[in-house]
């Protein structure tokens, strides 16, 4: 059987086209006349009791055509990035850790675990050929933040030493 509409190939006992939607539409049977009642003679009492005729059977209700289904869009989650959660961490940690550079005892253990988590978290992204840019922004940070809190500390030094030239 084909589609009135598209006039694509429709299996048989299928409720729609699978090219276009229409409902498929099934063939019609040849509508019968409705049965009226005969009336009836009045009984005679003589004459024998005559045979009724036999109710003919209609025909079954044609299913209303439903609308063709509405296509429905389900949200596909994301693939799971394996070391999301360090890249997400070392980001943090690199961040605090520019932040402080002046409070090396802070910052430079903060730096360090940045970098580490860091890493790891892109080795794992690089494994399964993904890219993590948390990750790398942790590593990149905590990398600064190491370098700007040793500059700190010598500076610092420096200017210790100097002072005790002038005392």
């Amino acid at each position: 059987m084909n589609c009135n509409k598209c006039g694509a190939e429709i299996s048989p006992g299928a409720a729609f086209c699978v090219n276009c939607g229409e409902p498929v539409s099934a063939p019609q049977a040849a509508p019968q006349p409705p049965v009226t009642p005969q009336p009836q003679a009045a009984p005679q009492p003589q004459a024998a009791p005559q045979p009724q005729a036999a109710p003919q059977p209609q025909a079954a209700p044609q299913p209303q055509a439903t609308p063709a289904p509405q296509a429905v869009q389900y949200a596909v989650p994301a693939p799971v990035l394996p070391g999301k959660g360090m890249g997400i961490a070392a980001m943090v940690l690199g961040i605090v850790s520019l932040a402080l550079f002046c409070i090396w005892y802070i910052s430079i253990p903060c730096a360090i675990v940045g970098a580490v988590l860091g890493g790891l978290s892109a080795s794992k992204a690089k494994e399964v050929g993904a890219k993590n840019g948390m990750a790398t922004a942790g590593l990149v940070c905590s990398i600064i933040a190491i370098g700007l809190a040793i500059l700190f500390v010598i500076l610092v030094a420096i200017g210790v030493a100097s002072m005790g030239a002038f005392l």
